[in-house]
Parts: structure tokens; sequence; C-alpha cells
């Protein structure tokens, strides 16, 4: 059986030079890669690393290469992608017994209120017994149950808060 008034026509379309071309993070173009600025190499394959060409990191971190990219390892107290931001270890409010909190490199410390101590003011100094003599301008001394576990009571006519000595 012929067939007339039709015709029949082929295209050749050829294949596709990138098909199964694994260019890594890279693109492909008529079967060439085009890397990344951080790779290099027919495919890609090949890793800058950013670490060698001067250091991308803060002086507060560490830098290590890694595949295409690199991450900075910070030191104690520091934070961000590069390093450059310093943690405030006072935000946490440590210190106990209303201390005051100072924030280092890194650390923290603590400065006690009298008859306080300890790293963060958690220790409270020996109980202070009342005597004749804790009171200045004979005051009298009455035992209390908050640091200093005393107070001093002046006399009539005399004013303040007393003094230890």
């Amino acid at each position: 059986m012929a067939l007339s008034g039709f015709e029949i026509s082929y295209e050749i379309i050829p294949p596709d030079p990138c098909e199964g071309v694994n260019c890594n993070s890279g693109s492909c173009e008529r079967g060439l890669c085009n890397c990344p600025a951080n790779l290099s190499g027919e495919f890609c394959e090949s890793d800058f690393d950013e670490c060698a060409s001067g250091e991308p990191c803060s002086q507060h971190g560490v830098c290590v290469n890694s595949f295409g990219g690199f991450d900075c390892i910070c030191l104690p107290g520091y934070s961000g992608v590069f390093c450059e931001e310093e943690i405030n270890e006072c935000a946490s409010d440590p210190c106990r017994n209303g201390g005051t909190c100072l924030n280092e490199e890194g650390i923290f410390q603590c400065i006690c209120r009298e008859f306080f101590s300890g790293e963060r003011c958690e220790n409270t100094v020996e109980r202070v017994e009342c005597s004749a003599s804790l009171c200045s301008s004979n005051g009298t001394c009455q035992q209390t149950n908050e640091p200093p576990f005393f107070r001093c009571i002046c006399e009539p006519g005399a004013s303040g808060e007393g003094q230890w000595q």
C-alpha cells in the first residue's frame, strides 16, 4: 500500500554535550564546566584553599578549609561566621547575691558584695555574732538573718547605720 500526498521529514538533534557531565558546584555550557571562584579544574574538582590566601577569620577564630568553602572555628567567648562577635558572658547574669559581673575576653568575673565569696558569689561568709565592740559610738548590736547577720541600733540622739570594726 502506497501513501500519496504525505511527506516524511527527519531532523537530527545532536545530543546535549552537558548530559552526564558533573561540574560539582559549577555549571555546564557546551560540554565545558564553568567553575565558581573557589573551585578549578576540568570538572571543578579542585578546591581553592581560602585559608591559605590570607586569614578570612577574625583574630578570634581558626580557619578550616572545606570543599568549596571554609569554616571559622571560634575561640571561647566569640561567635559569628568570622568569629567577629564577642559573646557577653554577663548576659546570663551569672553572679549571685547582688554581685557585679565583669565581661572579659572569653570569660567573666564576679565582684562580690561584702559578706559573699566564690566564683559566682554563691558563698556566704560566716555568720557574724554580735559583740559589744561590733558597733561604734555605743550602738547596740542586733542579730539578723541576712548578711552581715547583724545591725547596729544607735543611742537616742545619735544617727547613722553604725559601723562595725
